[in-house]
């Protein structure tokens, strides 16, 4: 028992301070080429998409199959009603896990000739979608943003932090 608690606290610890800078770092006049909104609680996520893009005009990249309303179309609408217009939105559709969000949009970047994407996503997601996206998107440099507005209980942190184990420990990021 005591050995799982030490784990959970170094799990905790991990969670708390691993990970990429912030959405701080974003001044006006910075350059952004992609905003890139990986689905799961995105509401907070595009909203702070939105955020940058008034800030930046970059391309705004919406990825994910989603579950119920948490897919790449209906993020995409929330997008546009927060003033993003249609012309500066791409979707991935078919994506249903982080790893697969990222390898997934790779070619869209690509296409778009992305060389500075910023992924904007929750605190306790951050470190594990800022180290598949390094991996997912070679020669592209990868910043996150935090979506402040996201809550994440105590047992989706702690799964989050098992996740982002398993990925470092089985070198998929």
């Amino acid at each position: 028992m005591l050995a799982l608690c030490g784990l959970g606290t170094v799990l905790w610890a991990l969670w708390l301070t691993a990970g990429p800078s912030e959405a701080s770092e974003y001044m006006p006049g910075s350059s952004i080429d992609v905003l890139m909104v990986p689905g799961g609680d995105a509401g907070a996520r595009v909203e702070e998409a939105a955020r940058l893009y008034g800030l930046h005009r970059a391309r705004v990249l919406i990825s994910g199959a989603g579950h119920g309303g948490d897919n790449a179309r209906n993020l995409a609408a929330n997008a546009r009603r927060l003033g993003i217009p249609s012309d500066a939105i791409e979707l991935e559709t078919e994506a249903r896990t982080t790893e697969e969000n990222m390898v997934n949009t790779g070619p869209i970047l690509k296409k778009l000739g992305a060389a500075r994407v910023v992924v904007v996503t929750g605190r306790g997601h951050a470190a594990r979608a800022f180290c598949m996206a390094e991996r997912a998107w070679p020669g592209v440099g990868v910043k996150v943003a935090v979506a402040t507005g996201e809550y994440w209980s105590t047992a989706a942190r702690f799964r989050e932090a098992l996740k982002y184990l398993r990925y470092r420990l089985t070198g998929r990021c």
